[in-house]
């Protein structure tokens, strides 16, 4: 006899909360590297519209200030032919005067092996140089090696104190990865109201992964009084930019009615347009939402294949999903083995509900393995 499924809603409804693969802000990227390099171009732009042989001449009289723009221009072609190894070798006169934006300079070329050969030891030495000097382009940098560094010393008690001497000077990726750290909890207990105060600093200057963790913390009410609607506002916010983990989460409040009136229609929009980025959570509760008809008309194919979407990236609800439709016969002939096979991928996730569904099957005597 046929077991007969009692009507029931698919598993799902699980909020987004953090919006990159990682919460430390790492300048192992070129796009980060790029960006947290402001901060010694703005310095380096002092002698802008000098010309090269005045800033030359003024370099070889012992200038530090000029020897490191001479550096700049020599590395960026500026005036002159590109040269690296001359450009190494200003740097080095200026940093060895004491120039802070050199020593990170130099630093920097050894930590990130830009023509020179890596070399950690020599990179935090020219850090520590700047670093002393509240230069916090290398405070940073030096939080960075404490926390995010293969083969670095982990001290997370010198992170925090490098990281909050960068930050308390405005440096953005500094307050980033302060707020990480208080937010994890790394080594102490979690300080949500630190985190949440200094991810907000970075929010308001626009940077969206800091937004997104904002609009966490508000919706969880942690470190700050929990407010749907200023949760809701920002991954409106988000959603404007394309980020399909803002809406992903847009569709979790309308389909909860979470700072927003109850709406499964709606819901159903905002993971759609996830899921049509590939986003596998949204794939899975959009399959769901055609499983149980809310929102959408009832359609066990669309939801098979959503859930065949999510489960193909790895999504464990997914997978459980696909066991249950192949369990009772959704969509698909009713087939034990697939079930089977569907609820040990997500098991191995740690899905408790798959390691019942995998106990009941075998208890029943419905497979053999």
């Amino acid at each position: 006899m046929i077991v007969q499924k009692p009507k029931k809603l698919m598993f799902h409804l699980r909020l987004v909360i953090a919006l990159s693969t990682g919460l430390l802000f790492s300048a192992c990227s070129a796009e980060s590297a790029n960006e947290i390099g402001q901060y010694s171009t703005k310095s380096v732009h002092k002698n802008e519209g000098k010309d090269f042989k005045s800033v030359y001449a003024t370099a070889n009289q012992g200038d530090p200030q000029a020897q490191f723009q001479l550096g700049v221009m020599y590395e960026d072609g500026e005036s002159v032919s590109e040269d690296k190894v001359e450009a190494l070798k200003w740097y080095k006169k200026a940093a060895e005067q004491g120039l802070a934006d050199a020593q990170n300079k130099m630093g920097v070329k050894y930590f990130y092996s830009e023509d020179v050969e890596r070399n950690y030891g020599k990179a935090i030495k020219w850090f520590r140089k700047a670093a002393d000097q509240g230069h916090p382009e290398a405070q940073f940098h030096l939080g960075e090696y404490y926390t995010n560094i293969e083969g670095s010393p982990i001290d997370y008690n010198q992170a925090i104190k490098w990281y909050r001497k960068s930050a308390e000077q405005g440096f953005y990726p500094a307050e980033f990865n302060l707020a990480a750290l208080y937010y994890k909890g790394i080594d102490t207990e979690p300080n949500y109201s630190e985190a949440f105060k200094w991810y907000k600093k970075v929010a308001d200057k626009g940077h969206a992964p800091a937004q997104f963790q904002v609009a966490i913390m508000y919706y969880d009410g942690l470190g700050v009084e929990q407010d749907y609607g200023k949760a809701f506002e920002l991954f409106q916010t988000l959603e404007h930019e394309g980020y399909p983990s803002a809406q992903h989460n847009l569709g979790v409040m309308y389909e909860k009615g979470e700072g927003v009136e109850q709406d499964y229609k709606i819901a159903a929009q905002w993971y759609q347009k996830a899921a049509d980025q590939g986003y596998s959570l949204s794939q899975n509760d959009l399959g769901s939402l055609y499983y149980s008809g809310r929102g959408v008309k009832e359609d066990y194919d669309k939801a098979f294949d959503l859930y065949t979407k999510a489960a193909a990236q790895g999504e464990a609800l997914a997978q459980f999903n696909l066991g249950e439709m192949y369990y009772y016969g959704d969509s698909v002939s009713q087939d034990y083995n697939k079930a089977y096979e569907w609820y040990i991928k997500a098991a191995t996730q740690g899905n408790q509900m798959a390691q019942e569904r995998i106990n009941k099957l075998k208890n029943e005597g419905k497979i053999t393995r």
